[in-house]
């Protein structure tokens, strides 16, 4: 995992780069955090084992099977419920 000063210097170029103020990027910073719960180490495990077992979908996180649920269930309104989400 990357130590919290590398993350914090690439967001903050990040923020340069698409003239974030510092209040916006730490609130994105604070969203990006609670959604990432699963660390990098095992994400790649996954998506590894996944390869390797040459499965069609690899979905990594809870949020991803979620999502994947609900394009199940729901295939023609879940772009809707997507772009939703998207603009909070």
């Amino acid at each position: 995992m990357s130590s919290p000063a590398k993350r914090i210097d690439k967001y903050f170029k990040l923020c340069i780069k698409f003239s974030l103020s510092e209040g916006e990027l730490a609130k994105r910073l604070k969203f990006f955090d609670s959604v990432l719960t699963i660390p990098p180490e095992i994400a790649g495990e996954i998506i590894v084992r996944g390869v390797e077992n040459r499965k069609p979908r690899i979905l990594v996180g809870r949020d991803a099977k979620y999502a994947a649920l609900v394009e199940r269930l729901m295939p023609v309104t879940y772009w809707n419920w997507l772009g939703q989400g998207a603009k909070q």
